[in-house]
């Protein structure tokens, strides 16, 4: 089921998932994040969420109209970019990229990786239909 999800990834998905990957990959090497900015990226998250959600109902719709992943995204991205603000704060980003080359390559590896891995799944696809 995997390896048909990977397959039939579209490439916007496949940007969304290749963030969040340069994000594991970079708050897994340096995070040391305190409970406090973990709440307040919580508190941005809802706040940030909420208004994404209703941005995107319809008029006279509800939020169930929604896609759950959809409406997970809503949440999710806001929290990942405050939570890596905070965590990286002192780090001495450029942009995204951390001063340390060994770190921006061991990211860009690991989303080459899922990127490789797409590949194969769609050429499995291919040869197994």
């Amino acid at each position: 089921m995997f390896i048909r999800y990977l397959a039939h990834l579209d490439s916007r998905r496949a940007l969304l998932w290749s963030g969040f990957i340069w994000y594991a990959v970079l708050m897994g090497r340096h995070a040391t994040l305190m409970p406090g900015p973990l709440v307040n990226a919580a508190g941005i998250a809802l706040v940030v969420g909420l208004m994404l959600t209703a941005n995107a109902i319809p008029a006279g719709g509800t939020w169930r109209q929604l896609n759950r992943w959809s409406l997970l995204r809503f949440f999710l991205i806001p929290f990942c970019v405050a939570s890596f603000s905070a965590a990286m704060r002192d780090a001495g980003l450029i942009v995204i990229f951390l001063r340390n080359p060994a770190d921006n390559v061991f990211a860009a590896a690991a989303v080459a990786g899922f990127m490789l891995l797409c590949a194969v799944a769609r050429r499995l696809s291919r040869t197994s239909a």
